[in-house]
């Protein structure tokens, strides 16, 4: 079943565009910085998806970080 309802996540703020771009560049670069060190993978589809991801993570997913098996969290199944 999909989202039944839209809920935002528990103890976290939501954020508005700018920071929203603030926490995407921050992720792409951590994102560049391990496959530098891994000295493998490929980018283009973490790097691709980031926006999209952040914004779900950060603003619309019923998810808490300090309970991650709560029975009423939302799961995100990424299929690319």
């Amino acid at each position: 079943m999909f989202l039944k309802s839209v809920k935002r996540m528990k103890n976290t703020k939501n954020l508005n565009f700018e920071e929203l771009a603030v926490k995407s560049k921050s992720l792409r670069y951590n994102i560049v910085k391990m496959i530098g060190l891994a000295e493998s993978g490929h980018p283009g589809g973490s790097l691709s998806a980031i926006d999209i991801v952040s914004s779900l993570y950060y603003n619309i997913m019923n998810y808490d970080p300090k309970d991650p098996k709560q029975d009423s969290r939302d799961r995100f199944i990424l299929s690319k």
